[in-house]
């Protein structure tokens, strides 16, 4: 078998209500590193907010726009997100994403 043929794991999903200590909210920076935290050797990331009900502006900044802005070449993606969270995601994306 060659390099070409070997299988890659090159796709995650990351749930991100599995990272909650305690009864933090997800609204730092800091948060958002520590669940980006070694993500950088996937091309595709796919962040789940299934019953997560809302974010911060730092926290959906670090992951949808400086994440990527280091690591440009690399897919984010979002599922099950609520209105609020949506919404937050939204307002942080360049307006060529949206």
């Amino acid at each position: 078998m060659d390099a070409e043929e070997i299988p890659r794991f090159d796709k995650t999903h990351i749930i991100v209500a599995l990272a909650k200590q305690g009864d933090e909210r997800y609204v730092s920076r800091s948060q958002a590193k520590r669940i980006l935290s070694g993500l950088e050797q996937f091309n595709e990331i796919v962040i789940n907010f299934k019953n997560v009900p809302s974010v911060g502006q730092g926290f959906v900044d670090e992951v949808f726009r400086v994440f990527h802005n280091r690591y440009p070449d690399k897919i984010i993606t979002y599922r099950n997100a609520n209105e609020n969270v949506t919404f937050m995601i939204e307002r942080s994306l360049p307006t060529a994403d949206k």
